[in-house]
């Protein structure tokens, strides 16, 4: 689901170009995961009985790149509480250096 992997660019195709950006949506909803376990509980169970019935489904890769779009509404929901987790954490840290949030 997270592929093409850097060692398979030459048959990936137009497939490479998106795997940055589905490693990193990934990284967020774990941040999310990590920090908001209740809030994300109903777009992991999405992302996970899809991701299942995509990997059982597809027969090659062509078409798991296709069908693996209907796991990105899941995905930004998760990946933007990560997202969220992270602005909050770097303001607080922010405000404790400049000695605010009493």
């Amino acid at each position: 689901m997270l592929g093409p992997y850097p060692w398979e660019a030459a048959a990936a195709g137009i497939g490479l170009a998106s795997a940055p950006i589905w490693c990193y949506a990934v990284f967020l909803s774990g941040v999310a995961v990590h920090r908001y376990r209740m809030r994300t509980l109903v777009a992991l169970a999405g992302i996970a009985i899809l991701g299942v019935a995509l990997a059982i489904s597809s027969g090659n890769y062509g078409t798991l790149l296709r069908v693996r779009l209907q796991i990105v509404p899941f995905l930004v929901v998760a990946g933007s509480l990560g997202a969220s987790a992270i602005s909050k954490r770097r303001f607080r840290r922010r405000e404790l250096a400049k000695g605010g949030l009493n």
